[in-house]
């Protein structure tokens, strides 16, 4: 269910794309906004965190895991193999902080408050993201390197 303006999913495309970009060098091919998970694999990483301010919401990602030792590695500039799962869960919830960071602050002037985020490992679709369909909007990113879901969760309905 889309609940969100368009400048808002526009600005969390742009955040998506400028952050991975940056500290990554992943490319976002094209991003649309989905009704469903059907291309996440049923086990992964999902990192979130609340953001506060200028929206209060929650932002979520989902991550296959050889997205994820794909984009970790090129960053710490490791072997994908050799990467220990707690760096994985530091380095998902950097990139979360700095994409909620652009996304947050692009739509208002004012800094944005935002929470700390919280990375796990999951088989299937979070709880959360089952449980309140009827609050998310889910945007999924085509990667030159895989799919990536961004889920943006409402804490005002």
């Amino acid at each position: 269910m889309e609940i969100y303006q368009p400048t808002v999913l526009e600005t969390l495309g742009e955040a998506v794309a400028a952050s991975l970009e940056g500290l990554a060098f992943v490319d976002v091919e094209e991003w649309k906004i989905s009704d469903d998970f059907s291309l996440w694999n049923g086990k992964g990483y999902h990192v979130y965190l609340d953001i506060d301010a200028p929206l209060t919401l929650r932002l979520h990602l989902l991550l296959d895991p050889e997205l994820t030792r794909e984009i970790v590695a090129t960053i710490l500039v490791e072997e994908p193999e050799s990467v220990p799962p707690d760096l994985i869960a530091d380095t998902l919830g950097e990139i979360l902080n700095t994409l909620a960071g652009r996304f947050a602050g692009e739509l208002q002037e004012y800094e944005p408050v935002i929470g700390l985020p919280t990375c796990r490992w999951v088989e299937g679709i979070p709880d959360s993201l089952r449980k309140n369909d009827e609050k998310i909007t889910i945007v999924r990113f085509k990667l030159d390197l895989g799919i990536l879901y961004a889920v943006l969760e409402s804490q005002d309905f």
